[in-house]
């Protein structure tokens, strides 16, 4: 939990191995690498409470984590919850705001008006990877300091201990 207490998410601000990037059109996800990641959805939409205490600033506003997961290849999680219409493939642990597993930032007018970021954590190791363990690792210290985010409807996942 310690990382965390020292990150704070700006639009202005710069860590090495976050990146963040506003995201308005499907075109835009193409600022987001085909890498595996752990990753935060912040936006000023939201239909009930959000009991998450992180929140990026963007010019003096704060938007609240809406979702956060991790994925082996972050563009296409990314476009599964945000553009779901448009994903094709065959995640089934989506971004839950309305009951809808993903909603359509581009297509759907109750979406209009709101802004989204994404914040990215690049994990990777010397092989240019991570594990899936570690990054579900920082799911559940992100979930521990802020408190889960209101989207986020993930199972606990468990580990056997390796021998």
């Amino acid at each position: 939990m310690a990382f965390f207490e020292k990150v704070k998410y700006s639009t202005k601000r710069t860590y090495t191995n976050v990146e963040i990037s506003k995201i308005q059109s499907i075109a835009d996800l193409k600022k987001i690498p085909r890498k595996p990641r752990f990753y935060i959805i912040f936006s000023n939409y939201t239909l009930r409470e959000n009991k998450c205490t992180c929140f990026l600033n963007d010019s003096n506003k704060n938007y609240p984590a809406i979702y956060r997961g991790q994925g082996y290849n972050v563009r296409e999680r990314i476009k599964s919850h945000l553009f779901n219409k448009k994903y094709n493939g065959s995640f089934t642990i989506c971004l839950d705001l309305d009951g809808e597993k993903g909603i359509n930032i581009d297509t759907d007018a109750r979406n209009n008006g709101y802004s989204w970021f994404i914040a990215f954590h690049g994990m990777t190791t010397t092989n240019g990877n991570t594990e899936e363990f570690i990054r579900i690792q920082a799911e559940i210290a992100f979930d521990n300091y802020f408190t889960k985010p209101v989207g986020s409807k993930d199972i606990t996942r468990r580990f056997k201990t390796m021998q």
